[in-house]
């Protein structure tokens, strides 16, 4: 096994695995480790979903001719296959191979808002309307019924379906084409058919941006892999039928490095391209306190405190720490427990073909994974993973510390960068209210897009009359997440209307009434409304110049208001 082509969360994974825990299988769940597929029958291998990130040109014929291991269709450097742990060894010895990855779990992150920013007068002005346009949705699905999208959604790939042999660029699901068989597939979440109404909605009282771009959605699994084989299958049929698309992703996770070289970021960067544009949504954790950063000396042990609740069900999670800093410096980590138990500190291990990076620790009933590999291949830094899995009785809140001790630093000091994942909170001085974009928004050639508030005041469905007292009209809205990225790049990219914005609903989901304005429309708030608000724009200047890429879209937009860049981008998108 050469450890150093494998995240440490699959190392850590794949070590349960030889030792034969059955703690392994306890911790395969979609929500702890959504990559693993659980062998229903014992005699058949664990399975894992990986991104697989490869030379251009690899060529794994003769491996998946000697091994369980199917590579999906797709791109040339990102590509995502099924694993059986068994063949994990080969598959990181196999020319081409740089990373292998597990697939990591995304979570889903409108009316007055066009005329706020002269949107209306600026369609009719120039009679753009996005004909001929494909928008991609690449979310929890869509209400193919609703009278909002009749006659032009071509295609619903969905990936959760069982039963179908997928598409080129996934095996798996069932792709739907024919108007009849595209209402068997269910929006149960209703957040892939509101952003498609924004982006793309018809109807006269709550129209969208693009009102006649064709729509191509992909119901994802929520996961990166995924959400890779969702842009590359949208992008494909829109080179088969010769239209440009602009693909949406309202939604994001933080187990990258958060610079813009992990396997999603890197997959947007591939496709995008003159007529095939990536819009993706900031992220919602503006105040959420996920990131903090310590700058210990050499010598000096800095501590931050995390508070690690349960979940909205009251499932206490496994709680998980990513961190980086530069490959020049050199620390160590430790993690404290709140009855005072501490791990020992662990520095860089040797991760080639003959070492292990990752330990095992138990904190009383608690157990305790660091993971600390040499330099990462990507981006050149050191990254460590912390992963504190829960007793099966636990319940509760606590408060665990995260030690950081500086050993080298290229500077007077290192910079240690750390993401809390799994309900957890920072606290304390070292908590940061910054770098809390994460991927696809910090992918480089992705338009990533903040919310803004338009409106605070709407009536409900019972004509009951409703304030959303915690925001701030025409302002940044408090919860919209912030740059820059790690090494610095300004992220966001602009901002877009993003509160309380009203849309299409599914009548498959449930939506509280206080939210929904009739029975066919609901209002929502979040980073997930304003990218489809951009990705709609983006839609009607490509069925005006089909080779516009991302660059030229935002150069060719105007904006207003900008007080800072980490917040605003450029500045609130502009029509008037």
């Amino acid at each position: 096994m050469d450890y150093s082509k494998l995240a440490p969360s699959l190392a850590m994974a794949y070590d349960e695995y030889v030792e034969g825990r059955q703690a392994l299988a306890d911790h395969v769940q979609e929500d702890q480790m959504p990559g693993f597929v659980a062998p229903r029958d014992f005699a058949k291998p664990a399975r894992v979903v990986v991104t697989l990130e490869c030379s251009p040109g690899a060529d794994f014929r003769d491996l998946e001719g000697t091994t369980g291991i199917e590579i999906n269709a797709g791109g040339e450097r990102v590509r995502t296959a099924i694993v059986p742990l068994d063949d994990l060894p080969a598959l990181t010895q196999y020319p081409g191979v740089e990373r292998v990855a597990p697939a990591q779990r995304v979570h889903p992150l409108m009316d007055v808002a066009q005329g706020k920013v002269g949107l209306p007068a600026f369609r009719t002005e120039n009679q753009l309307t996005g004909k001929g346009v494909i928008i991609g949705v690449v979310d929890s699905g869509i209400d193919a019924r609703h009278s909002a999208f009749a006659g032009r959604i071509l295609r619903i790939w969905d990936q959760e379906a069982r039963g179908g042999t997928g598409v080129p660029e996934g095996g798996y699901g069932i792709e739907y084409a024919n108007a009849a068989d595209l209402v068997k597939s269910k929006d149960d979440h209703g957040h892939g058919t509101h952003v498609a109404g924004i982006a793309a909605g018809s109807d006269r009282k709550f129209q969208g941006v693009a009102p006649e771009a064709d729509v191509v959605v992909v119901k994802t699994n929520m996961t990166d892999v995924g959400i890779i084989d969702g842009i590359q299958y949208v992008f494909r049929l829109a080179r088969e039928l010769g239209k440009a698309a602009v693909v949406n992703l309202s939604l994001g996770g933080h187990s990258d490095p958060h610079d813009g070289t992990d396997a999603l970021a890197k997959a947007i960067d591939d496709e995008s391209g003159p007529g095939r544009i990536v819009c993706c949504a900031a992220g919602n954790e503006g105040e959420d306190n996920i990131h903090a950063q310590l700058n210990p000396k050499p010598g000096e042990t800095l501590r931050v405190p995390c508070l690690h609740s349960p979940d909205p069900d009251g499932v206490v999670q496994d709680l998980w720490f990513n961190g980086w800093y530069a490959g020049g410096d050199d620390v160590e980590v430790a993690v404290a427990a709140p009855e005072g138990l501490t791990t020992p500190f662990q520095g860089v291990l040797p991760n080639g073909p003959q070492g292990n990076p990752n330990k095992v620790y138990r904190l009383g009933h608690w157990t305790v994974q660091i993971g600390t590999p040499g330099l990462d291949s990507r981006n050149q830094d050191h990254q460590f993973t912390v992963r504190l899995m829960p007793p099966i009785n636990a319940a509760g809140s606590r408060t665990w510390t995260l030690l950081v001790r500086g050993k080298k630093a290229a500077q007077q000091t290192a910079r240690v960068d750390v993401w809390a994942l799994g309900d957890g909170r920072f606290s304390g001085p070292h908590a940061r209210n910054s770098m809390t974009i994460g991927s696809p928004g910090t992918a480089t050639s992705a338009i990533t897009v903040a919310a803004y508030t338009t409106r605070t005041r709407w009536a409900d469905i019972d004509g009951t009359s409703r304030e959303a007292s915690w925001l701030k009209p025409d302002d940044i809205a408090p919860f919209s997440s912030v740059g820059p990225r790690r090494d610095g790049k300004a992220k966001p990219d602009l901002a877009a209307p993003g509160a309380v914005i009203v849309s299409a609903q599914s009548r498959d989901s449930r939506n509280s009434r206080r939210w929904m304005i009739d029975q066919n429309h609901v209002a929502m708030q979040g980073t997930s409304m304003a990218a489809p608000f951009v990705a709609g724009a983006v839609a009607l200047l490509l069925s005006r110049n089909k080779t516009l890429d991302p660059a030229k879209a935002l150069s060719t937009f105007a904006y207003k208001q900008k007080p800072n860049a980490d917040t605003w981008g450029r500045g609130l998108i502009d029509f008037s």
